[in-house]
Order: structure tokens, then sequence, then C-alpha cells
């Protein structure tokens, strides 16, 4: 019995050593991915310095095998969180860093820029997101743009659909919800409203609420 008691243990503690190396694992790619996405960014950034350099036919992969290339990054000062944003929106490059979802409106254009992030990991600090904070974004052409949140919705995607037209920039930040629940997916979806702010004028108003019912 001592023995097969033993071995017991042997084995709960193999176990746990097994998932903590693996805990250990995805931490590491994780740190590593968010360096390789930092060097991708400065190089497009430097890309943009170099005359005759064609912008449009060319985008830095963080890595040789990925799919999705940065094109934008956002600063958020009062939560000290900088993300770069991907331009594939998908479930495997939004597990690398918030991504631009395709058909909605480029970064800087008129229309809706919808970007997509994890309620657990890039985009947990939503939840504490107020009305009235700013962030900026930084274009591959190094110029930063300010905005100002000016609207936070709770939407379900089974019974409203975003509206992706406006006379002006608008940026939404799109996570599941709610943020208390262990899983992500689910029919809910918060969305944090964002506008161009001018320090002269204030922020321009009119796209606070964007669902359409």
């Amino acid at each position: 019995m001592k023995a097969f008691n033993s071995f017991v243990i042997g084995l709960v503690l193999l176990f746990a050593g097994w998932n903590l190396i693996q805990m250990v694992f995805i931490y590491g790619k994780a740190e590593v991915a968010q360096i390789l996405l930092e060097k991708a960014w400065q190089r497009t950034l430097l890309n943009h310095t170099v005359e005759g350099h064609n912008h449009d036919s060319e985008l830095e992969r963080p890595w040789a095998w990925s799919d999705s290339s940065p094109i934008a990054k956002l600063i958020f000062p009062d939560q000290d969180k900088e993300l770069i944003v991907l331009n594939n929106g998908t479930g495997r490059s939004m597990a690398f860093a918030p991504s631009h979802l395709a058909g909605s409106a480029e970064f800087g254009n008129n229309g809706v820029t919808v970007i997509g992030g994890h309620k657990d990991t890039h985009f947990d600090f939503l939840e504490h997101t107020l009305i009235k904070d700013d962030f900026w974004v930084q274009l591959p052409n190094g110029e930063f743009k300010p905005y100002r949140v000016t609207g936070i919705q709770v939407a379900d995607v089974t019974s409203s659909e975003l509206l992706l037209e406006a006379d002006h920039s608008v940026i939404v930040l799109v996570a599941c919800y709610p943020f208390s629940t262990l899983v992500s997916g689910g029919d809910l979806r918060y969305l944090v409203i964002a506008e161009p702010y001018v320090t002269q004028l204030g922020p321009f108003q009119g796209a606070s609420n964007l669902i359409a019912l």
C-alpha cells in the first residue's frame, strides 16, 4: 500500500509539474509575441520614413508564418497600456493582439473602425473604461490621433447590427460580455465608442449610438 501511495503521489506531482511547464511555455510565447509585434511595428514606422518606399504594397509581418501585420497602435495613458492592432480580425490574430474587423473603415478614414479583442487579455481594461476617457491612435506614418470615449453599450449580436457608416472617423472597441464569465463567446458584446478629440473644440458628437435594433 505504501508503494502504491508513493506511486500516486508521484503521478500527481508529475501532472502538476507538466501543467506548470505548459503555463510557463504559454506565458513565454505570449511575451515573445509582443516583442516581435513591437519590432514589426517599428519597422512599419521606419518604412514610412524611407523615400520612394511603396507603403501600401508591403506590410511587416511579426514572424515569417504570420497571416497578419500591425496597422496601428492604441495608447491608453490612464491605463498605462499600449496595444498593437493587427489587420486580420480572426480568432488566431486576436490571440496575439486586438484586430481590425475586415469591412470596417481603415484607421483615420471616415466611417466606423471596429477593433475586436479578448475580454480576459488585451481588452480586459475596457470594463473600467469611462465616457470622456481619452486615448491615442498611432498611424503607420507616425502620426498620433487623439480620441475620446463618447459612448458605451452592450449589444446582443443575435438581435442588433453594428452600423459602419459615419461622416467622420469613429472607433469601436469590441469585447465579449460580461467580463465576469470564465468562458468567452456568447451573444453579448461590450462596445466602447470613441470619436476624434480636438482640444480646442472638444469631441465630435453624433455617433454615440451605433446599434440598429
